[in-house]
């Protein structure tokens, strides 16, 4: 149980202790979430209303509090509302449960029904103000709607008794933002606003098993090559979908198609899944082909081996070829690029699997196997900077048509022009997850459709495995040979803009129960 200072305000106390004594009314609230905190969410808000018909919605701010969660054995979390006075009142408590990373400029209440966080402030609105002795205290910031779990309820503190009343704020309504003026929010539903009812006890709700009960593919070899076949469990979890922080990294090419758009944040809820330890690579594309597996489109193929030579060019490093080279030149265990998205697509069914959605790819590659109070990494590996002899990437000129001489700077260091074999992505791996190569070697195919965040695909997402699911280009994640260090970036968000191309690559994912 968390201890805080008492808070005296306009008649209401806010604390996290019961042991008053009458002649007071109190009512303790104990909260309780299935939200993973601190990771998700390190803040608990707290907001007292009473009704005043002269009042802006009508309601009067009277009192706020914020509370930090520092650790998971801090909650639950309680805070106690008394009166001193005799007469029957009750008062509106509003509880949003958030990360401190993700707050916005108070500017009065901005209710929106869709996606909160673009919701403009009406005219003339500035209400309600926390006014304490006719000082305005209202709080500089608030919340982003989007991640913040925003819950309403009535208290009634009886004069002379002290209550103890325990609810549960369920992780699938975060995001739904709480419509003060009908006095309305989510209590149990996804994106379903309930009237604010007066605080009793609730039950907590069972978390979802997240563990795999489907076993993952052990790796298998054909002709004495192995295949890179094998799967990985990764577990299920609630985590931050996106990012605020990078922002900057928002490119867009003369097509208005973005490049590096990670710009937005959605709570995300991702069911345990079986995904590929590797990128899918030539030989095991080819052994797919001879059991059976017959694509609407088969890769562009180059016979011959790569040669690191000018005049070469980046669209000379299509990897595949229609029989194996020999040798050194042998590109079996590479990672198959130049494929249609849609013969991508055939493969994973082809094995009882699909893409992955960008949601569950930046599940794996941010937060899977990171404990509750460490946040999510900056790359699939952690937080160091991507080293040119662990990381495939930075290996190609800026200009597609540009010979070697302008390669990217990790040429120069490391002499390899083009991909290269996934066992050579040692370092591109978190080591309690165990995949390799989401930061680098060839941008990775989603099923998803690439839209911006700000797309009505993404305001009012399933809570739940969420993906956007429309007509247009294919969304990338992960960096790939030919690209920099923004796009190793676990955030990093691209759309598909050449079919097919020598940097793009994919893997496959199956339900884990």
């Amino acid at each position: 149980m968390r201890r805080v200072p008492w808070l005296l305000v306009a008649g209401v106390t806010l604390a996290c202790q019961p042991e008053f004594v009458t002649p007071f009314g109190t009512t303790e609230l104990v909260l309780d979430t299935n939200l993973p905190m601190p990771r998700v969410a390190n803040r608990v808000r707290i907001d007292v209303f009473v009704e005043d018909a002269a009042s802006q919605l009508g309601l009067r701010w009277i009192s706020t509090k914020e509370l930090a969660v520092r650790s998971h054995d801090e909650v639950p979390v309680s805070f106690s509302v008394f009166t001193q006075s005799e007469t029957p009142a009750r008062a509106l408590v509003r509880i949003r449960v958030y990360d401190a990373s993700f707050v916005r400029d108070y500017l009065g209440e901005r209710f929106h029904d869709g996606d909160p966080s673009i919701a403009d402030l009406p005219p003339n609105e500035s209400s309600p103000r926390l006014l304490v002795n006719s000082v305005d205290q209202s709080p500089l910031f608030e919340p982003l709607p989007l991640v913040a779990f925003d819950r309403l309820v009535w208290v009634k503190p009886t004069y002379g008794e002290q209550k103890v009343t325990h609810l549960f704020l369920d992780a699938q309504c975060a995001g739904t933002m709480a419509n003060l003026a009908k006095r309305e929010s989510c209590t149990r539903t996804r994106a379903k606003r309930e009237p604010a009812k007066d605080a009793v006890d609730e039950e907590s709700t069972v978390a979802p098993e997240t563990a795999c009960t489907v076993a993952p593919r052990v790796a298998s070899t054909r002709d004495g090559r192995q295949l890179f076949d094998e799967e990985i469990c990764v577990p299920g979890g609630i985590y931050l979908m996106g990012t605020t922080d990078v922002a900057a990294l928002t490119v867009k090419d003369q097509n208005g198609m973005g490049s590096f758009s990670s710009y937005g944040v959605r709570i995300a809820q991702i069911a345990p899944l079986l995904i590929d330890r590797y990128e899918v690579t030539v030989g095991r594309w080819r052994a797919a082909m001879s059991d059976g597996f017959r694509p609407t489109k088969v890769p562009d193929a180059k016979e011959t081996p790569f040669v690191n030579a000018i005049p070469a060019k980046i669209t000379d490093f299509c990897t595949y070829s229609t029989q194996p080279l020999a040798g050194a030149a042998a590109r079996e265990d590479f990672p198959l690029n130049c494929v249609d998205d849609a013969a991508a697509s055939e493969f994973c069914k082809y094995y009882a699997g699909e893409l992955p959605t960008e949601s569950q790819w930046e599940w794996v590659a941010s937060s899977a196997g990171t404990s509750d109070t460490r946040g999510k990494r900056i790359h699939p590996w952690g937080s160091n900077p991507p080293r040119c002899d662990f990381v495939i990437f930075s290996r190609a000129p800026a200009n597609p048509q540009a010979p070697l001489e302008s390669a990217g700077g990790c040429y120069t260091e490391v002499k390899v022009f083009g991909p290269s074999s996934v066992s050579n992505t040692v370092g591109d791996v978190f080591p309690s997850v165990g995949v390799y190569g989401l930061g680098g070697n060839l941008h990775e195919l989603m099923r998803d459709t690439y839209q911006e965040w700000s797309d009505e695909c993404w305001a009012t997402p399933a809570w739940q495995d969420p993906w956007c699911d429309r007509q247009g280009g294919h969304a990338l994640r992960g960096g790939s040979w030919t690209t920099d260090q923004r796009t190793t970036l676990s955030v990093t968000r691209q759309g598909l803009r050449v079919r097919g191309g020598v940097s793009v690559g994919f893997r496959c994912v199956r339900g884990g129960r």
